[in-house]
């Protein structure tokens, strides 16, 4: 018995001490290391930079119906605003579930993309696993003509495939 609690034991501070694993973070050819608590105020600092980056170029023509009209980064989450042109009355809720089929998946793949384009800074798994551990998600929602929400998407770290291409 005491055997087995001693495994575990150790079993739980392997898993802490890779739960606290630091961070290497690569800028101008220099390499600093920080903990996630540490890196918390630069990620908040950095996607603050990025929204307002982004508002800046907006309204975005995402496609014929499409329109990216705000981002917003609260909390620990990253909303960006769509309006799609068409009337959600117009729909049910099977043709508009149908309408957004395979939404979700390209929203992942572009995450997805914004971590492995970071890569000089640091590997996109990390990337990933800092998202986590901070608790910072994805929301997209998009609004109808009429301003009604038409659909909403929220993503997670846990749900990025680094893998896809």
């Amino acid at each position: 018995m005491k055997r087995l609690l001693s495994t575990l034991f150790c079993l739980l501070l392997v898993v802490a001490a890779f739960a606290q694993r630091p961070y290497t973070i690569i800028e101008d050819g220099e390499e600093t290391t920080f903990t996630a608590a540490e890196l918390k105020g630069y990620v908040q600092k950095s996607m603050q930079e990025r929204v307002k980056a982004i508002n800046e170029q907006l309204p975005l023509n995402i496609d014929e119906i499409t329109t990216l009209y705000s981002t917003l980064f609260i909390g620990n989450a990253l909303y960006c605003n769509y309006r799609v042109d068409i009337d959600k009355t117009d729909y049910t809720q099977d043709e508009i579930n149908q309408m957004t089929i395979g939404v979700k998946d390209n929203l992942k793949e572009n995450i997805a993309f914004l971590y492995q384009s970071n890569s000089n800074k640091m590997p996109p798994k990390e990337w990933k696993r800092l998202f986590t551990e901070l608790g910072i998600y994805y929301v997209y929602t998009y609004f109808d003509c009429n301003n009604k929400v038409f659909a909403r998407f929220i993503i997670y770290p846990k749900d990025i495939d680094l893998n896809t291409k």
